[in-house]
């Protein structure tokens, strides 16, 4: 016979095992809880106890979207523990049917006590483990040759200063001189620069050759007026070519503009024994023009355009970029400055900030890059080639000449196939909206869901503006040299417009029909403060 202080031990012993499996299931699971609110399914009144009970089948309801109502249940905590339930459910408070949109549109911290637990609109109410609110840490003004940008305020009015720099012409072996200043006031900021970078220029070029034109500071700054207080629509106004005119997609931290858009384009006239693809701006009455069918995409066109290693080149001098680069911020996770993500590297238009590549990701609890929502026209890669426009005057290129990406008709945007909106942008975890750099089209802002700042939209000649220029478009002495270089036919990441003559050869486009005024409308231009 078992005493009595044996058989106590023994179950002190089982005691202690359960809350050593207790503890341990706890451990795996921390962080993951079950909904309690009934939610409705085929319009009945459901629980995770009823899940339960056939996981198999009921978790796999609704494409999956009970799971993340129950992922204890369901065991997909990996994946939707920090995510909101999809479906409708009851308040503990007035048993009302609502849904985590509700919770998050208006007065979201008495909305989600309403809810009666922090377990079903989990990202919405924070119950995940995001990081706190972050102290923001301003980045050092004065001298900032080669420096990475640290800080994330959203807001202008924190990069106010003078920075300067000294960098090299690698093409010209020449020094050359960043003058950027930001000033603000209650509603705006005011970005003044010269155009110059705080990195070395002209390396690395995407096909070995020089840019057209030396790389020269502008002779009178650009003024940009940057909005502090953003408004964010549910239009997206997208940047329009204007003739005459310079538009631009933003300006960076380093005084420098970003140019998504490109003027030069595809026609079978184009095409010679030096240019195969028959990619140009071209002259006369078959140039590119506003209306042509099909844009290159600067950035997928290194074989016409020269680019350095940071998807920038000169054009009449002005240095302009072309698409993401690693100039302000890093490309790797294990580089970034903090667990917030990258920080903020320009300003779009309206006045919402540029972040690089990465943001904080509240699934899987760690910093990832921004995913574009961009795609292959699904229609091209179904059929195996492009579609002919409307009234189109040629047959769109063949995709077994002109592989898909080349052209920006060959992007479409499809929602929710990535992180970003049409504009490249997403509220981030913290509340932020704000646009991503990003490794593939559109690279940066396309668009803006704010209104434009009219001084983003500049006179072609309003940066550098020669004796001998003529500037009102009807064509006077000078013209600008519109250079592109042509190698056998290879495409990767690189960006512009810089078209290529009749011959395909590289040279100088001096006899262009358009004037300087023009043909800029091709190349974005550089912002500064003041």
């Amino acid at each position: 016979m078992i005493s009595s202080s044996k058989t106590f031990n023994t179950k002190l012993y089982i005691l202690s095992l359960l809350l050593l499996l207790i503890t341990t299931i706890t451990t795996i699971v921390q962080g993951c809880e079950d909904s309690t609110r009934p939610f409705l399914v085929n319009k009945k009144d459901r629980t995770c106890s009823w899940v339960a009970k056939g996981t198999t089948k009921r978790c796999a309801k609704g494409n999956y979207q009970v799971a993340t109502h129950c992922p204890v249940t369901c065991g997909t905590c990996d994946k939707d523990k920090c995510k909101d339930a999809a479906k409708r459910f009851y308040l503990e408070t007035n048993g009302n049917l609502k849904s985590c949109l509700w919770v998050r549109t208006k007065d979201t911290e008495k909305r989600c006590k309403k809810i009666g637990d922090p377990y079903t609109c989990r990202a919405s109410c924070g119950y995940c483990d995001i990081p706190n609110q972050e102290v923001y840490e301003k980045n050092p003004t004065g001298i900032v040759s080669y420096n990475k940008m640290i800080n994330r305020n959203p807001d202008c009015m924190d990069y106010e200063g003078s920075y300067t720099a000294e960098v090299d012409d690698l093409q010209e072996n020449v020094k050359l001189y960043m003058d950027f200043t930001i000033s603000y006031d209650t509603d705006k900021c005011i970005f003044s620069s010269n155009n110059i970078p705080n990195h070395n220029t002209g390396g690395s070029t995407t096909n070995g050759n020089k840019f057209a034109t030396q790389v020269q500071p502008n002779k009178d700054p650009y003024v940009l007026h940057v909005p502090r207080n953003p408004v964010r629509t549910s239009t997206p106004i997208f940047t329009e070519k204007l003739p005459g005119e310079i538009t631009m997609n933003g300006i960076m931290l380093n005084g420098v503009d970003m140019d998504v858009d490109s003027a030069f384009c595809y026609n079978p006239a184009y095409i010679t024994a030096q240019n195969p693809l028959g990619i140009a701006l071209f002259k006369g009455d078959i140039r590119c023009g506003q209306d042509a069918d099909w844009y290159a995409v600067p950035a997928a066109n290194p074989s016409n355009v020269v680019l350095d290693e940071f998807t920038g080149h000169s054009y009449n001098g002005r240095y302009h970029y072309h698409g993401d680069n690693d100039a302000l911020s890093y490309l790797k996770a294990a580089d970034v400055y903090n667990e917030y993500g990258s920080p903020v590297i320009g300003f779009a238009p309206d006045g919402f900030p540029i972040y690089g590549h990465f943001f904080y990701d509240v699934d899987s609890g760690g910093i990832r890059k921004a995913k574009s929502s961009y795609q292959h026209n699904p229609d091209f890669v179904q059929n195996g080639e492009r579609d002919r426009p409307d009234g189109a005057e040629f047959d769109p290129p063949s995709i077994d000449t002109h592989e898909l990406g080349l052209f920006v008709e060959d992007f479409k945007y499809v929602a929710e196939s990535g992180d970003l909106d049409e504009c490249n942008g997403m509220e981030d975890a913290f509340g932020n909206y704000a646009y991503y750099y990003t490794e593939d089209y559109p690279y940066a802002p396309l668009c803006t869901f704010g209104v434009r700042d009219e001084t983003f939209d500049k006179s072609a000649c309003s940066y550098n503006n020669p004796t001998d220029t003529d500037c009102d478009g009807s064509g006077g002495a000078f013209r600008n040299s519109f250079v592109t270089s042509v190698v056998e036919s290879s495409h990767s990441h690189s960006h512009h417009d810089h078209g290529i003559d009749e011959s395909g050869a590289s040279t100088s486009l001096s006899a262009l029909s358009y004037s300087v005024c023009v043909v800029v409308v091709i190349a974005a231009t550089i912002i500064g403060v003041k």
